[in-house]
């Protein structure tokens, strides 16, 4: 079993009653790592990251189809998923639980927002190797 510290709002948790830093490790570890990767650009040494920022500026047009759009997030969201895995695989493998490690990706979608068409609304579920399913998505703005 691995440990990192808590995040929340984009700062370290600190636990009031003993001035400590709060850790969390399994299932909720592995959520907390799903939306870090899902709110950073790819990371040129380790590759970790979704990257998704990359989207902004590919709005549907006559050449690009919501579909297409769909298909892009679909891809960056499973590459990074899948790099995930490796480097899951390649650090630590021996002291994480099943809990934090990735088995597969359940779905990785986007669709235009209803209330507005340069909205798009992403969402991925993945499977821990114990069987539990981490959901996340966001909103990207193209």
């Amino acid at each position: 079993m691995t440990t990192t510290f808590k995040v929340s709002g984009g700062d370290v948790v600190i636990n009031q009653a003993n001035g400590r830093v709060v850790t969390v490790t399994n299932h909720d570890k592995l959520r907390q790592d799903v939306r870090e990767l899902l709110s950073i650009d790819t990371q040129d040494d380790t590759g970790f990251g979704a990257g998704l920022d990359s989207m902004i500026g590919q709005l549907p047009s006559d050449e690009m189809s919501p579909g297409s759009v769909n298909f892009s997030f679909g891809m960056l969201l499973r590459s990074a998923f899948s790099r995930f895995q490796q480097l899951q695989r390649a650090f630590q493998f021996g002291s994480r639980s099943l809990q934090e490690l990735v088995n597969r990706i359940l779905f990785a979608q986007a669709a235009p927002s209803k209330t507005n068409p340069t909205q798009y609304v992403f969402s991925v579920a993945i499977q821990s190797m114990a069987g539990k399913v981490v959901k996340s998505g966001g909103n990207i703005q193209l």
